[in-house]
């Protein structure tokens, strides 16, 4: 019977690592477990919810896919293992006499001016709050605040989320470097259908989805053709 088994956070972790990895011996190697070991906490964590998390795949990459019950559950999991470890970093805390502190997210395109901002926050009604600051991609930030590993992020060109809500903190423009003698050169703004006939050449699509996107997207919509080049 479900109230019969106990789970505890390294269940969890498995099954969170499960679930990024969508691999048995990828999620083994994260969590040190071996790939025995990461089924046996899976079928423990399915078997006291009652429902699969988990379906093989037939894709290359990919051993298993998450269930639609498999995704709300991991995203309830990280709430718990982070919930959990802020816990356990609050009572360290209270031995070095801080009695708050704010975990705040960004990414290596914030700007250092705004990141000087933030490690010199203070608060007097706060005397003992730190802020800590931590480096992710901007893909992953919104899903860490999502999860409570942040309290807040500082995010370039996000995109809507029902979840979470935003404030504006700073706009600037989007930097075009052109060659002198380049036929837009000497314009004091481009738009990306003035540049239609320039070779582009973008980063990768993981190290900024939503800004990757929008480039894309406006593109199609001026019927900008955009090649791809593979390696």
């Amino acid at each position: 019977m479900r109230h019969q088994i106990s789970l505890g956070l390294d269940d969890l972790r498995t099954v969170v690592a499960l679930a990024e990895e969508l691999n048995y011996h990828r999620a083994a190697r994260r969590v040190g477990k071996t790939q025995s070991g990461v089924t046996r906490a899976v079928a423990r964590v399915e078997r006291h919810v009652g429902t699969r998390l988990f379906e093989r795949s037939h894709s290359k990459n990919h051993s298993v896919s998450t269930t639609d019950a498999g995704i709300l559950y991991v995203a309830r999991a990280r709430l718990a293992i982070a919930h959990s470890e802020s816990a356990e970093l609050a009572a360290r805390d209270s031995l070095r006499g801080v009695t708050h502190q704010i975990s705040v997210g960004k990414s290596v395109f914030t700007d250092r001016r705004l990141v000087t901002i933030l490690r010199s926050i203070e608060l007097p009604l706060h005397p003992g709050l730190e802020v800590l600051l931590h480096t992710r991609s901007p893909a992953e930030l919104p899903a860490c605040v999502r999860s409570g590993e942040f309290d807040l992020a500082v995010v370039s060109n996000s995109v809507e989320d029902s979840l979470l809500s935003g404030t504006v903190l700073r706009c600037v423009p989007f930097t075009v470097v052109l060659p002198e003698g380049h036929s837009c050169a000497s314009k004091e703004s481009v738009t990306l259908k003035d540049l239609s006939s320039t070779p582009w050449v973008l980063f990768e699509r993981h190290l900024h989805p939503a800004l990757y996107d929008s480039f894309l997207n406006r593109a199609r919509e001026l019927e900008i053709r955009v090649e791809r080049i593979s390696n």
